[in-house]
């Protein structure tokens, strides 16, 4: 029994080996590194892109051997610049050149490396400096081709515009778009070469608003102003806040806009703008305290006085709200506290409607908001000169006469009260309730047979 299992373990080691002697058969021999060096040199030389494959084999080999070596490094990047040369469409170009950048990185960290031996470092310097040069080179073509595309899709737009036949604008808005794709494609390879230059970013981002693809844009954008230098960063600033116009993202603007005031102070157009985002998104304060800064610089910019005066409506409208909220719940004290804030600030919206009535004198809204703010305010002199002037400027408007007799009305003016309606009835003879204001009026100026005339209409 003894002599049996011996046996059978002699067997199991004999067969045991066997198969490992196989087994490392089967494994690439490890050939010296400049074996593989030649080989792939020999490939590389032959121009036969299927030969480059036997190339990519070899420097692999080498690799798992023998871990980073700086020839061998730039020998694949080599590999990988003659695909890209010979790939005639960007699209086509991007993986060979993810391949060159990779294989450039990892040469400049092996000849960085202290690990790394010596003799695989061998003329690392000038290998580093030609991989640099390569880099520029590419930024440069791939650069200057996607701007081309910009260019050239910029004039076929401007010709655009006097084409009427319809086949023809299609063939044309067909050449705008491959040349879109085109030049986001070179830029993206740009980009590869070379991530820090701000103006690739700038283009990219371009293109996209060409394709009204304002979220693109936005990231591409983004992108550069993170590559910029902080004195071009006034370049990229607009692109980002007018595109979260675009998509009606004011808020997400703001920041944009007060980073550009904050550069430019003296930029009232920026401020305006800044004001509006503040404005849309409900930071009405805010936005005041920016019309006031425009103001400074700008003294009678009727539009600033306008939001301004506009401001202090939303002031009094919320102090009206908290108004009736107290009164309903019987507190006398607060309802009549907010009721005097809504009154101090119909009073400053006043102040800045006449500064642009003054200054618009054939404004029709601001004569109407001037003229509305006096009458809440009881200032029916003032709401009568205003309403006047809209009569004046649209005298079919029945609305402005309307308000012109109540102003007059309140003034105890009966007789121009009675001018005033009279061209409301002449614009609209079935306006009743104005006829039963002219027949109280005829009454009290005792024109009896006007007023007869005026209560047959009124019924």
């Amino acid at each position: 029994m003894r002599l049996i299992g011996k046996y059978i373990l002699l067997v199991i080691l004999a067969l045991s080996f066997s198969a490992l002697s196989a087994e490392a058969a089967k494994r690439p021999r490890k050939l010296p590194a400049s074996a593989y060096i030649k080989s792939a040199k020999i490939e590389i030389l032959s121009g036969d892109k299927e030969r480059y494959l036997v190339a990519v084999a070899m420097l692999d080999s080498l690799f798992m051997h023998y871990g980073p070596h700086a020839e061998g490094l730039n020998l694949m990047a080599a590999t990988y610049i003659d695909f890209t040369d010979k790939t005639p469409d960007p699209w086509g170009k991007k993986p060979y050149a993810e391949k060159i950048v990779a294989y450039f990185d990892s040469l400049r960290i092996c000849c960085a490396s202290k690990k790394v031996k010596s003799n695989y470092k061998k003329d690392c310097k000038k290998l580093v400096e030609k991989s640099d040069s390569t880099r520029v080179k590419y930024w440069r073509e791939f650069y200057n081709a996607g701007i081309e595309q910009l260019n050239y899709m910029g004039d076929v737009a401007k010709d655009l515009k006097e084409i009427k036949d319809s086949a023809s604008r299609e063939f044309s808005l067909n050449v705008i778009q491959t040349n879109i794709d085109s030049c986001i494609a070179n830029m993206e390879l740009a980009i590869l070469f070379d991530s820090t230059d701000f103006q690739t970013y700038i283009a990219a981002g371009s293109a996209y608003e060409h394709k009204e693809n304002w979220t693109q844009a936005i990231f591409w954008f983004s992108k550069g102003l993170e590559a910029a230098p902080d004195s071009t960063r006034d370049q990229l600033l607009p692109y980002i806040a007018y595109d979260y116009i675009r998509l009606d993202e004011y808020c997400e603007a703001i920041p944009y806009f007060k980073e550009m005031v904050e550069r430019n102070p003296e930029d009232s157009k920026t401020m305006g703008h800044l004001a509006s985002c503040y404005n849309n998104c409900e930071f009405f304060d805010s936005a005041a305290v920016v019309y006031r800064k425009i103001l400074a610089n700008d003294p009678e910019n009727g539009d600033v006085l306008t939001n301004i005066g506009r401001y202090f409506n939303q002031i009094a409208r919320t102090a009206s709200d908290s108004s009736n909220f107290y009164r309903d719940a019987k507190n006398e004290e607060k309802a009549n506290f907010w009721r005097d804030e809504q009154m101090k600030a119909f009073d400053s919206s006043s102040a800045y409607f006449k500064q642009v009535f003054d200054l618009m004198p054939d404004n029709p809204s601001a004569a109407e908001e001037y003229g509305l703010v006096s009458a809440i305010r009881s200032d029916y002199e003032n709401a009568a000169i205003a309403y006047s002037r809209l009569t004046t400027m649209e005298p079919d408007n029945s609305g402005h006469w309307t308000y012109l007799g109540d102003c007059y009305l309140n003034l105890q003016r009966f007789p121009e009260a009675v001018e005033a309606y009279e061209h409301v009835v002449a614009i609209d003879d079935s306006d009743r309730k104005t006829w039963l204001r002219l027949y109280d009026l005829y009454r009290e100026l005792g024109q009896t047979a006007k007023a007869a005339e005026a209560k047959k209409k009124s019924e």
